[in-house]
């Protein structure tokens, strides 16, 4: 029988063959980026909806001109007469006296907003972008490369606001949010990345914080919460009381300090779509392991009884 070294052509025919189809497999399995998990049962990213307020509160400077002026242009005379001396200690080149004043208007809302926004976030970042974004508006027509007067004001200020919404939904679009068999991963984030891992089984409670944009659009956050209190936060309030007089003086405070869920893209399945039905996922997840054990410890008891001779 004909031979090539000794084996037989069809045996050599399917060892090339196999050798091929292996070389296939190994390309196509090359093929699939690294970072794919076979294992992923959910995968998610915040909805375009759930973003809305950091898109309302980095394009406030710009909203806050426009309403500035509708105001001067609608406001009476006398009441106008009540700021302008104020309005005038703006000094920016260019400007007339109702520019001042639209200025002026612009920078109360601001401040005004910003501290709410502080109040309510437990954090004045937004109070000192605006303040930042209305201190360079006014000083850059005084270095010559930027445009003078209200003109130049308001470029900027629409300049700063569209980099700012861009910048926030690149911020958006970075996290994705993972569930396998075994965890909940959470990635996301443009200077620092925050990379996160929550082992199902060790989960205490799950909390879904619906806000009222969330039951509009129907998203909502979802909140794993372990033993390392993931996903809390602190709520506090501060009060107190003095008397002062010569020479004696009292003071009386008080601190009360709460638990409170404060979501975050960070810290939780952030404006995910459908929340309830992604917790029903992770609950039968997380009972998977305990019926295992169950049926197991039920078995090694039926082959015991076998054992013995038992009738099972």
């Amino acid at each position: 029988m004909f031979s090539i070294y000794g084996i037989p052509p069809i045996t050599l025919i399917i060892r090339i063959q196999l050798t091929y189809f292996t070389i296939e497999l190994i390309n196509l399995l090359n093929a699939i980026p690294k970072h794919i998990n076979m294992d992923i049962r959910w995968r998610g990213k915040p909805a375009l909806e759930s973003f809305l307020g950091y898109y309302l509160t980095y394009s406030m400077p710009l909203i806050a001109l426009i309403v500035s002026y509708a105001l001067v242009y609608t406001m009476p005379t006398s009441v106008k007469n009540l700021f302008l001396s104020s309005a005038k200690m703006i000094t920016a080149p260019g400007l007339t006296d109702t520019d001042k004043l639209v200025l002026l208007f612009d920078l109360m809302i601001l401040i005004s907003i910003g501290v709410i926004i502080g109040v309510l976030r437990i954090s004045f970042t937004a109070l000192l972008y605006y303040l930042i974004v209305f201190v360079v508006s006014n000083v850059l027509p005084f270095t010559g490369y930027w445009a003078n007067g209200m003109i130049g004001i308001v470029l900027f200020t629409i300049t700063i606001t569209i980099l700012a919404l861009l910048i926030i939904d690149i911020y958006r679009r970075s996290f994705t949010y993972e569930i396998t068999s075994k965890e909940i991963k959470i990635c996301g984030g443009i200077i620092s990345r925050v990379e996160r891992g929550v082992i199902i089984t060790r989960l205490e409670d799950i909390v879904i914080v619906k806000p009222l944009l969330g039951r509009i659009f129907g998203y909502g956050h979802l909140i794993p919460v372990t033993a390392s209190r993931i996903g809390l936060g602190y709520t506090a309030s501060l009060a107190g009381a003095g008397i002062v007089g010569a020479p004696f003086g009292a003071a009386v405070g008080g601190l009360k300090a709460i638990v409170d869920f404060k979501p975050r893209p960070y810290n939780s399945l952030y404006g995910i779509e459908y929340p309830e039905n992604v917790k029903k996922l992770i609950l039968g997840l997380a009972t998977k392991p305990e019926e295992y054990m169950r049926r197991t410890a039920e078995g090694i008891e039926r082959l015991e009884k076998r054992l013995g001779g038992e009738k099972v």
